[in-house]
């Protein structure tokens, strides 16, 4: 063939090519068009103008959102136009801000300009949107205009401003003004923008009010977002600042939340103080840097009489002993200590990092010396944690305590003794199979099974062949259970098969104790987790054991004996995980003034906007996307979290409108007890039934799961295919994505981590 037919061949055939290749566009399967914008995208071609713009407004949301991507970069004027268009009234939040985000890859003053003209002659839905998506814009160009509205009669416009500006990073001079807002709404906002900015004046403007006030959720904001924006300069400036003040309290605290090791010279300063919290958190500061503390100083802040702030000065000598390469030599002081809750934490520390040095120590506190003489946690805790660094030399000591009248302590040597991981423990447990009390005996089956690597018999006679079999060859192993590989965020939607966490969670040892109002059990069967339900009764009946993980329903109404048990637990490594009246009638009876409910005003049936406040804590890991904005479901006469130790305690989980509505910001808090950990949240792991009660039609539902709850929108689309949410009152269906419970999922997996290490 010639050239000369080639190229006139090629010149016929191509349009038919490219009608042939765009027959996706008009397929009934939405993931079809999908595919075809994606391939679009990647090759680089350029659709007829029409054509985009069907695309953008397409019914499904899918669809619209990968036209969004595919033509963010389109400096058509009508595409523009309908982009501005989704960014004030898309279908979705998700949408929205795509839209957004695609206005500003090109012409971000005429987006900008666009959204302007609109905004003043827009309805006040539209119009919030519209400030929204300024700030994802990001354009100089409407810094004053959303300045005037920082400064509004309209609260919810001058919230929406000073979140746009912080986006934005512009602004300093009318966030700074609005600090001295009658309206703690608009100053808690214009707060938390304005530590977004990298500027001087900014910075100054923020230590100025956090010295004269005690508002955790503004403290928390300004820590963590001047660390992330000029870590250095804020530090420079608390420093300063601190030299300056005689109270010194929000400088220290903001200095902690953002980690700001820079301070930590300047809070040595601080070590004598009157207030204790303040001296508290001075000494957790001066922990962030590598070089400890002498003996003199170390030994003022443990003779502390708050007990708050003698575990936060023994917590601040371990990171030091930590940062410092130091740790067996930093836990000396504390193992000797005469104060339990302090010779707890280096139990603990000796524990997590496995300091064999420390064994002796460890030793004398489980034989009931020293800090141990009246108090039975810390020698439970020291038996464990003695088993764990100490193998072989710990199990001659620790055998001893199993002839204990204290079940208690039966019960910690026996968990002592299957931590060492060797066959000589195996004697032990046997002779502790038929023991008296339901723990001990709990303890002593469970962790023959666990040093078998997973075998089970029905009763004592069956291991004791089994041990005879065994003796001379056996090497103790943990059942193996393998993690499912990670799966490849595609930036889009996440996607997880349904046997996927119980990949993930297969070898964990669960009970959920049965409550009135929640139901986390319901979930977990719906994700094929293997757990035991049981009424309080029942597990006191049936004991518990260190290696598990007890999820106590809300209302979570136990006895005492089984709160004891619970508390036992948890000392002796053992997780619990809570929710809403629990905080009272479990939490608090187990581990009273840590967290506690703020009884001076309980909840509506009301939903909240809630934020991750510990970003890179692995609880929280994977649930937080950045086109959601997460809400919880708080039920009629929730308790607020109220933390009474805020250096103790990890807030997870914290709400801007829990704080203005309730009182208090707290929505998920954990903090450590013994050698295990405590989890706590208002709202509850199952319902979220509000905010689908105030949706009027199923496409307002689907909305809400997507932009509220995290749910992918392809997990919407077979679920409308399914019969759609209708009124449903329960996330079992959506429970592989929601957020509330993929922290749950996290805690379990922690947990497993950490006994399989």
């Amino acid at each position: 063939m010639t050239p000369r037919a080639l190229i006139l061949m090629t010149l016929l055939v191509a349009p038919l090519l490219a009608q042939e290749d765009l027959s996706w566009a008009t397929h009934p399967d939405p993931t079809i068009r999908e595919r075809g914008l994606r391939d679009v995208k990647r090759r680089g071609l350029e659709l007829d103008t029409g054509l985009v713009i069907k695309l953008l407004n397409d019914a499904d949301w899918g669809v619209q959102l990968e036209a969004i991507r595919t033509f963010d970069t389109n400096e058509n004027d009508a595409v523009r136009k309908v982009l501005v268009q989704i960014a004030m009234r898309g279908p979705l939040l998700r949408t929205r801000r795509a839209a957004a985000r695609a206005l500003a890859t090109t012409d971000r003053a005429g987006a900008a300009k666009a959204l302007l003209s609109r905004l003043n002659r827009a309805g006040k839905v539209a119009g919030l949107r519209a400030i929204e998506a300024l700030g994802l814009i990001g354009s100089p160009a409407a810094e004053e205009q959303l300045s005037v509205l920082a400064r509004s009669s309209d609260e919810d416009l001058c919230r929406a401003a000073a979140r746009a500006l912080g986006r934005m990073r512009l602004g300093v001079s009318a966030l700074t003004k609005s600090l001295k807002d009658s309206r703690e709404s608009v100053v808690f906002e214009a707060a938390a923008a304005l530590a977004r900015i990298d500027s001087d004046a900014g910075r100054a403007a923020l230590l100025h009010w956090a010295v004269r006030h005690d508002e955790p959720w503004v403290l928390r904001r300004i820590g963590q977002h001047a660390a992330q924006v000029n870590a250095e300069a804020m530090a420079a400036a608390i420093t300063k600042a601190l030299g300056e003040t005689r109270r010194p309290y929000g400088l220290l605290r903001v200095a902690w939340e953002g980690r700001l090791h820079g301070v930590a010279p300047a809070a040595r300063a601080h070590f004598g103080v009157r207030d204790v919290l303040t001296r508290g958190y001075a000494f957790m500061v001066a922990s962030l840097a590598p070089d400890g503390f002498d003996a003199k100083v170390l030994a003022r802040g443990l003779g502390t009489r708050d007990t708050r702030v003698r575990q936060a000065v023994a917590r601040a000598q371990v990171t030091a002993g930590r940062r410092g390469k130091r740790l067996a030599e930093a836990l000396g002081p504390l193992l000797a200590h005469a104060s339990s809750d302090v010779a707890m934490v280096g139990v603990r520390a000796a524990l997590e990092d496995d300091v064999a040095e420390v064994l002796p120590a460890l030793l004398d506190l489980a034989r009931g010396r020293g800090a141990a003489k009246k108090e039975w946690e810390i020698r439970c805790a020291a038996v464990v944690a003695a088993g764990r660094v100490g193998g072989l030399a710990a199990v001659p000591a620790i055998a001893k305590l199993i002839k204990s009248n204290d079940w208690r302590i039966r019960g910690a040597a026996l968990e002592g003794l299957a931590r060492t991981m060797r066959p000589e423990a195996i004697d032990y447990l046997l002779k502790a199979y038929d023991d008296r009390h339901v723990v001990p005996r709990r303890v002593a089956r469970r962790n023959l099974t666990w040093m078998s690597g997973g075998r089970s018999f029905p009763d004592k006679r069956g291991w004791t062949r089994w041990w005879k079999r065994e003796r001379e060859d056996f090497v103790p192993t943990v059942p193996k259970v393998e993690d499912p590989g990670e799966i490849v965020d595609d930036g889009y939607d996440r996607r997880l098969p349904r046997d996927y966490v119980r990949q993930l969670l297969l070898g964990t040892d669960v009970s959920v104790v049965l409550g009135r109002w929640d139901k986390v059990q319901l979930v977990l069967a719906d994700l094929a987790v293997n757990f035991s339900l049981l009424r309080g009764q029942e597990l006191k009946e049936r004991g518990v054991w260190p290696k598990e993980t007890v999820c106590v329903n809300c209302e979570g109404s136990l006895d005492k004996s089984t709160n004891e048990m619970l508390r036992w637990m948890v000392v002796c490594g053992g997780w619990l995980a809570t929710s809403d009246w629990a905080l009272t009638n479990a939490v608090r009876k187990t581990f009273p003034d840590v967290v506690v409910g703020h009884v001076k005003q309980s909840t509506g049936n009301d939903i909240v906007k809630i934020d991750v406040a510990a970003p890179n804590h692995p609880f929280l890991r994977d649930t937080q996307r950045p086109h959601v904005d997460y809400t919880w479901w708080l039920e009629i006469q929730a308790f607020p979290i109220s933390v009474e130790d805020p250096m103790r305690t990890t807030v997870l989980v914290d709400s801007l409108e829990m704080r203005l509505k309730y009182g208090q910001d707290t929505m998920m808090a954990t903090f450590p007890a013994g050698l295990g950990q405590v989890l706590h949240t208002t709202s509850h792991f199952y319902l979220q039934q509000e905010g689908f009660a105030k949706a009027g039609s199923r496409a307002e539902r689907e909305a809400f799961a997507i932009d509220h709850l995290g749910i992918s929108i392809d997990n919407v689309r077979k679920l409308r295919a399914r019969g759609g949410l209708s009124d449903a009152r329960n996330t079992t269906a959506i429970s592989r994505d929601y957020s509330m419970f993929r922290m749950l999922v996290n805690f379990l997996r922690q947990k497993k981590r950490v006994d399989r290490r």
